[in-house]
């Protein structure tokens, strides 16, 4: 688990946005917005990173019980907001990260 965080900052400063994916200026875009469709997706995108990440083997981060999609999504909000800079990454990882660093395992 403590090896997720050093590859994934890794993987953030390596790995450059492509045509096609979900970048984190995307998301961004979604979760400031105040358009009722923008707002879905982003909620909806946070979950299905967090649901899915939950099905490996070695989860990247361990959501304590209670934790609501709102939750999630106020995390990666102000991580997306704290960290421009990265915003041109795939919108995955950022959101990995920014879940991890929250909700990091034992």
């Amino acid at each position: 688990m403590k090896m997720f965080l050093p590859i994934a900052l890794l993987a953030l400063s390596y790995t450059p946005a492509s045509a096609g994916f979900t970048t984190g200026n995307d998301l961004a875009s979604w979760c400031s917005s105040d358009v009722p469709a923008d707002v879905a997706l982003c909620v909806g995108y946070v979950s299905g990173v967090a649901d899915s990440s939950q099905l490996l083997d070695t989860p990247y981060f361990c959501l304590p019980d209670g934790v609501e999609r709102g939750q999630l999504t106020d995390v990666v909000r102000a991580y997306l907001s704290a960290h421009p800079k990265k915003l041109h990454h795939p919108a995955h990882a950022i959101t990995m990260v920014a879940i991890e660093q929250s909700f990091p395992c034992p």
